[in-house]
């Protein structure tokens, strides 16, 4: 069983009780004014940015040389790329300097909020799971209760402690944290580098003190059986690919058992258990196709059975109840997702038959997008999004024509709890950029709605907007724009906006509420989600026509919602800044590189920016795995294609907007060195212009920095460091925008 509760790392360092009334929101406007009169928001010229040297370096691809002069940064081994790595972070301090204030004040208020998200108590059967913060301490501490009926016990259990790992290790990262069916061990994989390797610990927490029974070293995903004295799990090869999976004897001194081996790269292993704990079930996953087996968790001496063999662009999850598999998987001619079953003594694909409820439930709307299931002993739920409003349909699995549909407002909702395979309530939580994450409980019989956490904050509805326009991009498609603002916003221009964008791998933008999104709220800025093409917010079909060789409508339709924004007068462009995350940098990379005059600022986030070098590396972990996404560059079409929009190879001598970028050292899904790398030829590419211009006011309030965080990998940061870094970006904006020393929509 996964809790939930790990995916989320909450801060500790207020305890002040805070109320969002409208007086603290002024109070919170007005404390930033003040601030603000501590500096000026001017480039300091004094300050020289870091140039990295020059080294000629030349590859032929399908006859075509590219140089790269910075391709020597890519050599880890080489102390000259640690001490200009060091030189860019301190430069970025320089500029930041005067900042300093401001981002120790957005750090207080940002943990104040944080400590005011409450979630409950995760349900496991006869056990509830929670966490517990105090100010002596940085990352949370994980508990558990005992239930007696419906009555819950006051002795706690303390099973994880996640700052004792913290103090030993300069990473800390727990993956997964599983719990053995009868409560009596918990099995939890940690990476203590930021690259992603990770080893699973096995813990008897039976007695006072609980003990390490086991630990598996190369673990990456672990599943106690049905019979918990033995765990399957994955193990990874050495371009941190899980590949295998094995059966390990926690109680007998046997040698290990190989279960499964999956040699194409492009495939990643992984084992996950039904909710009921009957099968295991062996996924190999890549970008757009799965397979899966079964595994008796009762014999497991037999071997394992395939459910459904993998079939490109074909995807499907599997879970158990009764005699049957459910089997959540996408038609390929519609790319909607459906639900089928098959008898689990004969699930192969001949027998499989739709869920006679969900061939109704997926016509209701033709905008209906099914994203996930929650399966139990008498119900099965979706989770469903019609024109990005989210809602939840509930089958009644002893007689599937019926279903009952809960619509809920524009937001973002996601399974919570939901562990416990006999319960008749569906735990799931809903947020939007106005409303932190808030939990109810569903009663599946009668359709009633519980508030679980009814105290998590919330922007008052009466003062703040969020909605949703068009943006008509090149080809005439519609793209989603996700508004948010106050209510009394001017359409005059005159707001500063931030926009921002994902757009791949058919995952939905992230919509979720953040401390650093209600300050910018807050302090008068527009935030506008583009939901382009690439991401999944209308199923597979839009997801395709963002992918591989329909990449530029990424690009395009990015741009048609900039010019959207600025055409309604939400902003113009000396106020517009885009952020963008991984493959989301790429897109506002794009823009940079062509239409740099649409924005004064950009935030890219560890960014995918050179896709021509890292796809032409094998030896990186994930570059295979990656030809679903991007195109394999042994073609000479794709290749060409890629070679167009690719940032890295298309920064041109011309002004460029302010830029932040960051990148991690022991990523394994960016290298540092794109980021860097990108930075380092930006800086080459200005200069350049401004000699043959001649010219260098343009510069005198135009700044890039970037920040390289020198031991965490792709995901970054957690606890008071990642709000420091989220004060880094709010300071940032500021600082480009130039804002004057009045924050813009004060309100009295």
């Amino acid at each position: 069983m996964y809790i939930v509760f790990l995916k989320r790392y909450l801060s500790t360092f207020a305890t002040t009780k805070l109320t969002w009334s409208t007086t603290n929101n002024l109070g919170y406007q007005c404390q930033l004014k003040r601030l603000k009169f501590d500096w000026l928001f001017g480039y300091n010229r004094s300050i020289s940015p870091p140039r990295a040297q020059s080294k000629p370096w030349v590859i032929s691809v399908h006859g075509k040389k590219i140089s790269d002069p910075y391709h020597w940064l890519k050599d880890q081994n080489n102390p000259a790329v640690m001490k200009y790595l060091q030189q860019e972070n301190a430069y970025a301090d320089k500029v930041m300097a005067n900042t300093t204030s401001l981002q120790s004040n957005l750090v207080k208020i940002m943990t104040a909020v944080e400590t005011q998200i409450m979630s409950p108590p995760e349900v496991l059967e006869k056990y509830e799971y929670y966490f517990k913060e105090d100010n002596s301490t940085s990352l949370p501490i994980y508990y558990r209760r005992k239930i007696d009926g419906n009555q819950t016990c006051n002795d706690e259990e303390m099973i994880l402690n996640l700052n004792d790992l913290a103090k030993r290790y300069q990473h800390c990262c727990v993956g997964q944290l599983k719990v053995a069916p009868s409560h009596q061990r918990i099995a939890y994989t940690f990476d203590t580098d930021g690259k992603e390797n990770y080893q699973a610990y096995i813990i008897d927490v039976r007695g006072d003190q609980p003990y390490v029974m086991e630990i598996i070293k190369d673990a990456f995903a672990v599943e106690f059986a049905s019979n918990e004295d033995y765990i399957i799990y994955t193990k990874q090869n050495d371009r941190r690919r899980p590949f295998q999976v094995w059966l390990k004897s926690l109680t007998a001194n046997h040698n290990d058992r190989l279960l499964l081996q999956e040699d194409n790269e492009k495939y990643f292993v992984h084992v996950a258990s039904t909710k009921n704990h009957r099968f295991l079930t062996i996924n190999l996953n890549s970008k757009s196709s799965s397979e899966v087996w079964a595994l008796d968790t009762e014999n497991l001496k037999s071997k394992p059975v395939l459910i459904k063999e993998r079939e490109i662009d074909t995807e499907c999850y599997v879970d158990h109840s009764g005699d049957q598999f459910y089997i959540l998987t996408n038609d390929k001619s519609s790319g909607k997702y459906k639900v089928m079953v098959a008898p689990d003594q004969n699930p192969s694909h001949d027998n499989w038959k739709d869920l006679q409820a969900t061939s109704d439930v997926s016509h209701i709307g033709a905008n209906i997008v099914l994203d996930d299931m929650d399966l139990f002993s008498n119900y099965c739920a979706l989770y469903q999004r019609e024109n990005l409003q989210p809602q939840i349909t509930i089958i009644n699995l002893r007689s599937p024509n019926q279903h009952q549909t809960l619509k809920l407002p524009i937001g973002t909702i996601a399974s919570a709890s939901n562990f416990t395979f006999t319960s008749n309530t569906l735990r799931f939580s809903f947020s939007s950029p106005l409303i932190a994450d808030t939990f109810y409980e569903l009663d599946m019989c009668d359709m009633t709605v519980k508030n679980l956490t009814p105290e998590n904050i919330r922007l008052d509805d009466n003062q703040y907007v969020y909605s949703v326009t068009y943006a008509t991009s090149e080809d005439g498609c519609k793209i989603p724009i996700s508004l948010c603002h106050r209510k009394d916003l001017q359409l005059d221009s005159n707001n500063p906006l931030l926009a921002v964008v994902y757009g791949a791998y058919g995952m939905e933008l992230n919509r979720q509420f953040t401390a650093q999104n209600m300050c910018l709220l807050e302090s008068g800025w527009v935030l506008a989600f583009c939901h382009v093409r690439g991401g999944g917010e209308f199923g597979r079909h839009w997801y395709y026509q963002g992918r591989q060789l329909n990449k530029m409508n990424s690009f395009n339709d990015f741009l048609a919602c900039i010019n959207t924004v600025q055409d309604q007068g939400y902003s113009k462009p000396r106020l517009t800044c885009c952020k963008g995350t991984s493959a989301g940098g790429l897109i506002v990379a794009h823009l940079c590189n062509n239409q740099p005059d649409k924005i004064s600022a950009a935030i890219m986030k560890v960014p995918h920016v050179d896709i021509i070098g890292t796809m032409l590396d094998q030896s990186l972990p994930l570059t295979v795995e990656e030809y679903e996404e991007w195109g394999n560059l042994d073609s000479n079409h794709v290749f060409d294609y890629i070679y167009s929009y690719c940032p890295y190879t298309n920064i041109e001598p011309h002004n460029y907007p302010s830029m932040f970028m960051t990148a991690s050292y022991h990523d394994n899904r960016v290298p540092y060195w794109s980021p860097v790398r990108f930075m380092a030829k930006l800086r080459a590419a200005q200069c350049e212009h401004q000699r043959r211009c001649n010219d260098v006011s343009t510069s005198s309030k135009v700044f890039q920095i970037l920040k390289t965080n020198l031991s965490s990998g792709h995901y970054g940061a957690a606890g008071d460091e990642g709000l420091k870094e989220a004060a880094l970006e709010i300071a940032f904006l500021h600082k480009a925008l130039d804002l004057p020393d009045m924050l813009p929509n004060q309100h009295s």
